[in-house]
């Protein structure tokens, strides 16, 4: 069982950039948990963020408490440390990435 971190901890956070018009930005990804509503995940390492989703997957790091509150604005109620996903989970794939880099460069 992962300890929780202190608010200065560095996590590893699920997000890929945005762009609106002449805005840049980060979006947070929120997991929809059954009975939980939106959940924040993070991990506590780049090697546990990738075995759970995947090579391909964006990410940025955060200390702890950034990660905690930046959740809470984009909606979750409640997060999760190095998280168990299904098969199922959704992940990325290169040409996800590509797609995202390419509206982001447009």
């Amino acid at each position: 069982m992962t300890e929780l971190p202190c608010d200065t901890d560095i996590l590893c956070v699920p997000a890929h950039p945005v762009r609106e018009g002449d805005r840049w930005g980060v979006n947070l990804e929120l997991r929809v948990v059954s009975g939980r509503g939106k959940v924040g995940i993070a991990f506590t390492s780049p090697d546990a963020l990738v075995s759970t989703l995947g090579e391909h997957q964006p990410w940025i790091a955060l200390p702890a408490i950034g990660f905690s509150r930046l959740a809470q604005l984009h909606g979750a109620r409640s997060i999760c440390i190095d998280p168990v996903m299904d098969a199922g989970t959704p992940r990325w794939t290169a040409a996800n990435v590509h797609a995202v880099t390419a509206m982001v460069n447009r």
